[in-house]
């Protein structure tokens, strides 16, 4: 394609047309209706699959403080600050409490009395909302279909 286009006046010029430069834009804009969302799927994975991991730091943390302990903690915190029981682990178990990957907070309970599932972990997901483990939730215990 020849850029150099003569104008009125006979002399040479350079550049593109306003059409090939639509027609530039339309592919550009088509590559990336495609790639776009696969990129963000992507993301997503990496994110449930983050918080998955983090859960189960904090589910094998917790199993630690049980055995220090003799008890759960009471709130995640408790792994990382001294609740001042006897058998609490100088330095604590975690240097702190991450964020979920969305920045939500991770929801921690114990089940008093069902010791086959003493305690429950959950991650909010991408839309902070409880969605009773259905909808994005990620529940420790997990899910066969979690996992």
């Amino acid at each position: 394609m020849d850029n150099m286009r003569k104008n009125k006046s006979g002399l040479k010029r350079s550049g593109f047309s306003l059409v090939e430069l639509m027609v530039v834009i339309v592919i550009i804009g088509i590559l990336g209706g495609i790639v776009a969302p696969r990129i963000l799927q992507n993301i997503e994975k990496a994110n449930r699959t983050a918080a998955k991991q983090q859960i189960d730091i904090f589910a094998k943390e917790i199993q630690k403080y049980r055995i220090d302990t003799k008890q759960y903690p009471e709130a995640l915190i408790d792994l990382v600050e001294d609740p001042g029981l006897k058998g609490w682990q100088e330095g604590g178990y975690m240097d702190n409490v991450p964020l979920d990957p969305w920045d939500g907070e991770y929801q921690y309970w114990t089940n008093e009395g069902d010791k086959s599932i003493p305690f429950e972990i959950l991650c909010l997901g991408p839309n902070g909302n409880d969605d009773g483990g259905v909808e994005d939730d990620i529940a420790y215990p997990f899910i066969d279909n979690e996992e």
